[in-house]
């Protein structure tokens, strides 16, 4: 009974990653388990690559809303994922900035909704934050920690059509964040 019970969970993870692969294809993933605990402590591994498709998911933010990210195609993207909330703390100017330019900043951060909710709330903050409480977003991005069960910094650029146009694993300051999303657009825009 156990053999048919896993065999019947790998048939259903393999005809989702093929359904996946028709709709859109994304970057591989790999789902690694234990022998003694085959459902109990499953992670999703990815990374993103230059030039594919952004990996969809959808996200509780700060205000209670869900966010799915095919929803905000035909909008230039700057994902931000953060390990602590403290460090989207000073974020306000950079969206200013990136708000001129015409880039959305998207926020995420592994605490729960209620806690950014207060924690922008609190500190004034113009932008909502997305709730990644799980990791595994993060994880599919290739920003999760297996060693410490969380979350790292990480930006990623995606261009309207919804493709990765840069990516960058670790925190930056601000300024250099904006600089390469000058970079990025400028090198992906047709110059006249």
């Amino acid at each position: 009974m156990r053999t048919l019970v896993v065999l019947c969970w790998a048939l259903s993870l393999a005809s989702a990653a093929a359904a996946q692969e028709r709709v859109h294809p994304a970057p591989r993933t790999r789902i690694e388990t234990s022998a003694s605990e085959p459902f109990a402590r499953s992670r999703v591994h990815g990374n993103v690559m230059v030039g594919v498709a952004a990996p969809d998911f959808e996200l509780t933010s700060s205000t209670g809303s869900d966010v799915a990210l095919s929803r905000l195609r035909g909008d230039w993207l700057l994902l931000r994922f953060a390990d602590d909330r403290q460090e989207l703390a000073g974020q306000a100017g950079m969206k200013a900035e990136l708000d001129r330019m015409g880039v959305r900043l998207i926020a995420i951060c592994g605490d729960k909704p209620q806690t950014l909710r207060a924690f922008v709330q609190r500190l004034s903050l113009p932008f909502d934050i997305l709730s990644d409480a799980t990791g595994e977003v993060s994880a599919m991005y290739g920003f999760y920690d297996p060693s410490t069960l969380g979350a790292q910094p990480g930006i990623v650029i995606v261009d309207r059509r919804g493709v990765v146009r840069m990516a960058l694993q670790g925190g930056a300051p601000d300024d250099q964040v904006i600089e390469l999303t000058r970079f990025t657009m400028a090198s992906v825009q047709p110059q006249p």
